[in-house]
């Protein structure tokens, strides 16, 4: 089978290199393939890929430019859909996937919690969209950020003025979000994998920081995946639209569960060293079962 990865990272880059070690020990035949050297073209009355396409056509492709995936390669990944080729997630999904706020929008529809969340877009109205979704400290998003940039907690109205100022423009809008304390909350990432959740594991902040993101400092821990969070987790990725997903859920000390993000492209370098699982050939194994030719 031949397996492309859609990536704008090289070969060294952990969940590349990973996926193409996996790949090329179960016999695969698994590339690389850089969305800005290969355009969609339409010529002739057929779909294709120019100006130079080289080798055959992926029986399969993993899409992963990343939670920033611009709008000219989201368009790379449709023109995939479009030509026949087999795709691990399909370009509207990863469209939703990628913007924080529609991520929110499509799971409140389907009757799944997150946290209370409003979208802002006008600096005169911070005072307004923050009594609307609780009390200060709140947490401010960047609708597209990955690996917890983009991500602040303000303490206070001057704090969130302040910060929309300096960091955010806000006629591309930016979310603020009610603050779950880190003291007695849990932090999960779930990986679901066609339909069902895999792996999880618990994320502990770095000291000092409210995010808890292994990418900003956080410990992760190989968890069960209760019966309650795996559903939960599953029904997330389902409702996105996503075959794989690593989804953030947290819990709040009272027990109850919220979910936080649901990503298209998981790393999953620190899923592998929390449980011990080798989360590359589970993809690959999965890549086997729904795409083989």
């Amino acid at each position: 089978m031949r397996i492309g990865i859609v990536s704008v990272r090289d070969a060294a880059y952990h969940p590349n290199q990973r996926l193409m070690e996996a790949a090329q020990q179960r016999g695969h035949d698994a590339s690389l393939i850089n969305p800005y050297a290969l355009r969609p073209l339409m010529r002739g009355g057929q779909l294709g890929f120019g100006p130079n396409p080289e080798g055959p056509r992926p029986d399969v492709v993993i899409p992963r430019q990343g939670a920033l995936v611009s709008d000219p390669n989201l368009a790379y990944v449709r023109q995939l859909e479009l030509a026949g080729v087999a795709l691990l997630n399909r370009a509207q999904p990863i469209a939703i996937a990628r913007d924080k706020f529609h991520t929110m929008q499509c799971l409140t529809a389907a009757g799944l919690p997150v946290p209370d969340s409003i979208l802002c877009n006008h600096r005169d109205t911070l005072a307004a969209c923050a009594a609307s979704v609780g009390a200060f400290p709140l947490v401010v998003k960047q609708t597209r950020s990955r690996q917890g940039s983009g991500v602040w907690l303000a303490e206070s109205l001057r704090e969130l003025e302040a910060l929309v100022d300096r960091d955010l423009e806000p006629k591309q809008g930016f979310l603020l979000q009610r603050f779950v304390p880190i003291q007695g909350r849990r932090d999960i990432r779930v990986l679901v994998l066609g339909g069902a959740a895999v792996a999880a594991m618990d994320v502990v902040a770095a000291p000092g920081d409210f995010r808890a993101n292994i990418h900003r400092g956080g410990r992760g821990g190989g968890v069960p995946v209760a019966a309650d969070l795996r559903r939960l987790a599953e029904r997330a990725a389902h409702c996105i639209g996503l075959d794989l997903a690593g989804v953030d859920l947290l819990v709040d000390r009272d027990g109850s569960p919220y979910l936080l993000e649901v990503n298209y492209a998981p790393g999953f370098r620190g899923l592998e060293q929390a449980t011990g699982l080798d989360v590359a050939a589970m993809i690959v194994r999965h890549l086997e079962t729904e795409y083989s030719p």
